[in-house]
Order: C-alpha cells, then structure tokens, then sequence
C-alpha cells in the first residue's frame, strides 16, 4: 500500500499579500501528484494557517481538499471506528489530526473538524483508522496537536498500542526533543511508543529521517532560514514494501538567504552592497518571484543611518524580506543596557500564564488545560470562561481537546 503523507500546508498563509495563494499551489501540486500513485493521503496537521480562517481561505481550502473525492478509487476500504459517509472514501481516503495553529478550546470545533463534517476527510484525535486493500491492512493511529506541556501526559493514557499482522502509523503533531530548541518540548524520542512501522511528526518544517520517526516538513515556507532556503518543499509517499520517497514541488518559489556583517561602515557602502546582491538575483531568470531574506548586521559610523527603502527601491519582481540589525556603537551600549534592565520581566502575557496557572492549582482545578482557558480569555469572553471553570470542577473531568 502506499500513503502520501503532506503536512502543515497552512492553508490561508500570506493572506493579504503576493504570497496568499501559495499554500493553495503548493497543496494542490501535492495533491494532484500524490493522487496518481496513491491508495491513501494522511494529513499530519497545520492543513490552515488560522483557527478561524476567513471564509475566502475556507472556500478555496475546500476546493482543493475536494481533489481526492473526484479521483478515481483506489480500492482502499477503511473502517475509523465512527461513521464516515460513503462518498468520504469513494475516492482516495484522507485522514488528518489536526495541528497548534487550528486547536481550539474543548467545546469550539477546529477547521479540520469543520472538513470532516462536510465529509472532506477523516479526523483522528488519539483513535485509529484500518486501511484494507488486496489483503494487506495498514492502520493509522493519530494524536491531535495538544498543548506542549499536556502531551506526554496524553500519550501516556492514550497508550496506542501497534495492531498485529498489520502495518501499523502513528500521526502526531507536537515538539520532539533533539528536533527543537529544548524548551519548547516536552515530549522525548524515548517517550514514543515503541513497534511501528512508522511515525510521522508535522509541526517541525525541517525535513528529517531518524529510524522510524519522519518528520516531512512542510509544503510552504512560512518563515524564510538558512536551513529552509537549502531545502526543497514538497511530500513523502510510504510505501509499505519499499519505504519512503520524497517528491519535490515544482510551484515552490525560489529561496535565499544571506547575511551581510559590516564593520564601521558608511550607510552607501551598506546600501551598494546590498543592492549588488538583490541585483544579481533579480537578473536571474525564475517561474515565479523568488523570496530573499537579507540579514544586514553590524556597525555603521557614528552619525550615519540607513534607508532600507532605498535598498529595496526598484526590485518588484522579488518578495524581499530585509532584516537590518545594523547601529552605531553608542546605540548598541544603549540597547544592551536597556535588555538588561529587562531581562528579569515577563512579558504581559507570560505573566498572565503565569498568573492563572497559579490560581487554577490553589483551587485544585483538573479541568481543561490553561493554555486553551488563556486563549478564552484573550479573547474576551469571561463568560464561557467561568461557566467552563465551573462546569469542569464539578465534573472533575479535564478537558483534553
């Protein structure tokens, strides 16, 4: 059997601007060509960009999520343990999880749920799905994007557990350590269940194979680093009997990424520099507007400043993002005394975590984690916010969605 596996489109990415329909190429590029080959695609979240994304998002999301409905049927019978209408998997069957940037508070439905419900594909959240095709099974289990600090708890009770004489997957979606910086995760290789075939973390856009765990990056660059500028977007296909293949995407723009270091130096020195480069990039010939990511760091003399206008003047066939990091010797003293006066504060909202992290244990509150109550009251509804907190304490049961 083979599974395409396309993680974190982010599906409304770059609304706005001369990127927003990218996330719908790129998906709809991966889409098509997975679907030539494949019995199944298995979406390992981040398919939005947004909780709530915009109906425009919403609309064109659909359509390209619709692809696998009209193809023609890969013959792959599914059982998820729920009802899924029929024409759900008349197709190609999707199943996804959903990711951080479409999790919701316990009682809103996410995006992904949203697609579920109107039949677009198959959402796990600690379940499993059987996929049967000529005789062979594969089962996918999937966990659902949860807050960091819950996960390995989660995990640990959901307890997935492979299925014997199958071939077995787990879709997750969180921070593994070794993969990010140590503490934004909570979650260790060690703490994975032990016996599949196969687990696929999305979340991470960097692209790795470590044994069994595949973590298949994303098909849009979202945040333009040296690493992502080196690596070509696009998916994976597991095939059960000859292991992983990674297909590249032709749409994906072109990507660089340079850092200029100056010392001492004239505002025209630094802006004939760096005109130089995007010169040289713009002369160039690409299918679509590449994205560059100019990094100018260092000193400028005393009494100079720079224009990043007339740096980036003239150069409208590139999606340029300018990073200037550049001051003078006496700014930069200033900048660090102020940094260490406030290198003992929080943030407000770290604070405020902080805060009712607190209160939520002097009132021995098991309910739904403080993350997804936080998000509540960002967004100004203290009434749902106490009714949850009330509700919750008197049934004693947390909430893990």
């Amino acid at each position: 059997m083979r599974l395409a596996i396309i993680s974190d489109t982010h599906l409304g990415f770059g609304w706005g601007t001369r990127r927003q329909e990218d996330s719908f190429t790129q998906a709809e590029e991966a889409l098509n060509k997975a679907l030539q080959t494949s019995d199944a695609i298995l979406l390992p979240g981040d398919v939005f960009d947004s909780r709530v994304p915009r109906q425009e998002v919403m609309e064109k999301a659909m359509r390209v999520l619709s692809l696998p409905l009209q193809a023609k049927s890969s013959g792959v019978k599914v059982n998820a343990g729920k009802h899924v209408p029929e024409y759900t998997v008349s197709g190609v069957p999707v199943i996804a999880i959903h990711g951080t940037h479409e999790r919701r508070a316990r009682d809103l439905a996410n995006p992904v749920q949203t697609l579920e419900a109107a039949g677009l594909l198959i959402r796990l959240h600690c379940g499993k799905a059987m996929l049967e095709k000529d005789g062979e099974q594969v089962v996918v289990f999937g966990m659902s994007g949860v807050p960091e600090s819950y996960a390995p708890k989660v995990l640990r009770e959901w307890n997935p557990a492979p299925d014997a004489g199958a071939k077995n997957v787990l879709m997750l979606h969180q921070n593994i350590k070794g993969y990010v910086y140590e503490e934004a995760a909570f979650i260790s290789p060690a703490d994975l269940p032990k016996d599949f075939d196969l687990i696929v973390n999305g979340h991470i856009h960097k692209r790795s194979i470590d044994k069994n765990l595949l973590h298949c990056g994303s098909t849009i660059t979202t945040q333009i680093t040296r690493e992502e500028a080196r690596e070509p977007k696009g998916f994976y296909v597991y095939d059960t009997r000859h292991g992983l293949e990674f297909h590249e995407l032709e749409t994906q723009r072109t990507k660089y990424y340079e850092v200029m270091e100056f010392n001492n130096a004239t505002a025209q020195e630094v802006r004939e520099r760096a005109r130089t480069f995007l010169e040289n990039i713009s002369a160039e010939k690409h299918a679509r507007e590449p994205l560059v990511k100019l990094k100018l760091s260092g000193t400028l003399r005393t009494g100079e400043s720079l224009n990043k206008a007339e740096i980036t003047k003239g150069f409208g066939s590139i999606i340029i993002s300018l990073d200037d990091s550049l001051s003078t010797a006496e700014f930069r003293k200033r900048i660090k005394d102020l940094k260490d006066q406030q290198k003992n504060r929080q943030s407000i909202e770290e604070l405020g975590m902080k805060l009712l992290n607190e209160n939520l244990k002097q009132a021995d509150y098991t309910g739904m984690p403080a993350e997804e109550l936080f998000t509540i009251l960002e967004n100004g509804d203290i009434d749902a916010a106490i009714t949850t907190i009330y509700r919750q304490s008197k049934s004693g049961k947390p909430g893990n969605e």
